[in-house]
């Protein structure tokens, strides 16, 4: 939490109370409310659903580059976090709702 009297973490670019005023932590209430229409008990990670490109390590990635993967135990939905602009494909075998 980074403060006037209370430095931050990795050099943040704000103070905490100045970033909840900016777009994107406006747009959380959107990842929050998509998150929770689905069941979240039945729910289970799943990396496995995106696929590796031709370049090795370029997907999943890592770090602030990694995609990240969930789907229900039943197959009925996924969902695929991308934080930065890249492409990426999705075998949806596992997903025998999507076929």
């Amino acid at each position: 939490m980074n403060a006037p009297d209370k430095p931050g973490v990795n050099n943040p670019l704000n103070y905490w109370y100045d970033a909840l005023d900016k777009p994107g932590a406006n747009q959380m209430r959107h990842a929050r409310a998509l998150l929770e229409s689905r069941p979240f008990l039945t729910r289970i990670p799943d990396n496995s659903l995106v696929v590796p490109s031709a370049v090795p390590f370029s997907v999943p990635g890592s770090g602030t580059k990694f995609i990240s993967a969930t789907r229900s135990s039943d197959g009925s939905y996924a969902m695929v976090y991308v934080p930065a602009s890249r492409a990426f494909t999705v075998d949806l075998e596992k997903c025998p709702a999507a076929r």
